[in-house]
């Protein structure tokens, strides 16, 4: 049953994530680095969730064209 946190925490990492990338902001920033450290507290495994994230921001930025700013 201890599963199920760690897979909670691990989808809500990813989503967090992703709604930083789509719209960077510090609240999103600080979110999705929060819920990443607490995916990685419930289960060791969550440790490949960093380098699974960098591979997603490097195939969305190949993707998306870079907007130069400060972060809102």
């Amino acid at each position: 049953v201890p599963d199920i946190p760690a897979s909670v925490l691990g989808l809500w990492a990813t989503h967090r994530f992703v709604l930083w990338l789509q719209a960077h902001s510090k609240k999103n920033l600080t979110i999705s680095g929060v819920s990443v450290g607490l995916a990685m507290l419930t289960k060791t495994t969550w440790i490949l969730l960093p380098p699974l994230l960098l591979i997603i921001w490097i195939i969305y930025r190949s993707r998306v064209p870079i907007q130069i700013g400060k972060l809102k």
